[in-house]
């Protein structure tokens, strides 16, 4: 998981808690970052956001640096 925003390290620690793999990051730039170094083509990634962070964008760029081969710790 990937978490963006003021609640973020909140996030985090339940999700560590429950036994995933978690980390807090500052901006949507960096949640790209983030994503685009753990996913492949075929993977299926959801993006659960409120409309204030605009989130849509890192969805948006990560479907398009994934499909143009980016991706497994590439950077676009």
């Amino acid at each position: 998981m990937i978490a963006v925003g003021e609640f973020a390290s909140d996030l985090v620690a339940g999700a560590r808690r429950g036994g995933a793999e978690a980390v807090a990051v500052p901006s949507r730039e960096a949640a790209f970052e983030a994503a685009l170094g753990l996913v492949s083509p075929q993977d299926v990634v959801l993006v659960k956001a409120s409309r204030g962070l605009a989130l849509e964008s890192v969805a948006e760029r990560l479907a398009s640096g994934v499909a143009a081969g980016h991706g497994e710790g590439a950077t676009a």
